[in-house]
Parts: C-alpha cells; sequence; structure tokens
C-alpha cells in the first residue's frame, strides 16, 4: 500500500528546503545554479552553528559526547523538522547546500513517491561516487545518469547521511521530540532510535545515485566565541 505524495505537492502541501550557512553566500549561489532547471521551490533554512547552540548543552550532569559542530548540524535540521509540524507540511524535500542531482532528479523522485510504502517515514536519496570506485564502480554510477538504477527503491539497514533526503510529518513529529538535548550527533541518535523505540518499526528507504556530495572545506568553521572545555578538532559534515 503506498501513499498520496506528488512532485507537484512542493510549494503546496509539501515543500523542498536548503539548509545554508548565513556566511556561505557562495554554495546558496552554487546550489541554485545546480536546482534552477528543475523548477520547484527551495526554501532556505539558516544553518546554525556552535555559537548559536550553545542551549543545547546546557545540562552540566549530562557528558557531552556529541561535537559542537555535530550539535549545530543537528539543530540545523531540527529547525526544518519544526517548520514541517508548524507549517503542517505532509513530507519535504530537505537538502543540504553541497547536494547535487543527477540531471533526470524530478523523475526519479517521482518514481520513489509513486511506490512510497504506507509506513515508510524517511528516504535517504543516496550518492554518486567516482573516486575510489574502481571501473565496475564507474560505470555503475555513470550509468545512473543515462538509465534508471536496478534497485531505485529499497529497504535501507542505515542511513548513509543527510545531504538530501525526502522526509514526512511523521518523522518529523517523532524526531524533534527525541533530539534535545543533542548529546548525540543526530546520525547516532537516529540509530540508537530505530534499534530501541517506535522509529525501527517504519521503512527507512534508500534511492541510490539520485545525486552526490560535493566535497568542500567544512560549513562550519571554529567560531573563537565558542567556549567549551572539549577539545574541538573535527568541524567536517
Amino acid at each position: 500500500m503506498t501513499r498520496s505524495m506528488r512532485l507537484e505537492d512542493l510549494g503546496h502541501t509539501a515543500k523542498a528546503f536548503v539548509i545554508n550557512l548565513d556566511s556561505r553566500t557562495d554554495r546558496l549561489e552554487s546550489f541554485n545554479k545546480r536546482f534552477a532547471r528543475f523548477g520547484f521551490p527551495i526554501e532556505r533554512v539558516a544553518a546554525s552553528t556552535p555559537a548559536s547552540t550553545v542551549d543545547w548543552h546546557s545540562d552540566p550532569e549530562v557528558p557531552e559526547t556529541a561535537l559542537a559542530a555535530e550539535t549545530a548540524t543537528t539543530v540545523s535540521h531540527y529547525r526544518v523538522y519544526k517548520k514541517m509540524i508548524d507549517e503542517q507540511l505532509e513530507w519535504a524535500l530537505v537538502l543540504e547546500d553541497d547536494a547535487d542531482p543527477v540531471p533526470d532528479l524530478p523523475r526519479r523522485i517521482k518514481h520513489a513517491l509513486k511506490q512510497w510504502p504506507e509506513d515508510a517515514w524517511y528516504a535517504q536519496l543516496g550518492y554518486v561516487r567516482y573516486e575510489g570506485l574502481g571501473v565496475r564502480g564507474t560505470a555503475r554510477a555513470l550509468a545512473a545518469y543515462v538509465v534508471p538504477s536496478a534497485n531505485e527503491l529499497r529497504i535501507a539497514t542505515r542511513r548513509d547521511g543527510t545531504h538530501m533526503s525526502i522526509v514526512t510529518i511523521e518523522f518529523a513529529r517523532y524526531i524533534v521530540e527525541r533530539l534535545r538535548p543533542a548529546r548525540l550527533a543526530f546520525d547516532v541518535r537516529v540509530r540508537q532510535l530505530r534499534e530501541e523505540e517506535e522509529l525501527g518499526q517504519h521503512a527507512y528507504l534508500h534511492v541510490p545515485c539520485l545525486a552526490r556530495q560535493i566535497w568542500s572545506q567544512s560549513d562550519i568553521q571554529p567560531d573563537p566565541e565558542w567556549q567549551s572545555s572539549r577539545s574541538i578538532q573535527r568541524w567536517n559534515l
């Protein structure tokens, strides 16, 4: 059984969001050039920084296990999911500004939405990688730009990233209540919830070969005003 979700809903009962730092107008401009040809509206959501998410580590009795940059990333996605709830959006296409889509992305998304299982809450729109794949892997990646993948919609055993995803309102309602305070990185927390709570009863989908993640320097640079007792070394998201 499938639920009724259409690409044409974007801008109405659904939205597309891109997460982008205020300081990275260059990345937003590049992102807009890559996605402009698809013609659907994309709303920008300001990405969080360590300095702006200090209150997410406000409990002195609880050890902090998430790095400041991981917390900031978690809050950025939290804000998108909160907007979904506040605006009562049935689903959303959530993008980070380093997503590089395949040319026929709309057709692929339509294909995924048409097959969407009733119990699915989330879909990761997968990577196309060229580096280190070998001849066979490179050929498969290149073919993704021309022909449909042999398994465009499959149940995933885990999430592989957050750079491009389809999120339902059910997932947003569930996860918003369980992210604060962000003592774990977003992916780690979601994996934990899948193993321990109701989230594991709802299918996660992986739709491979729809986008790759552009390599770039870290989005969130160390902020001199950010005060932390921990040593913060890993800033790449």
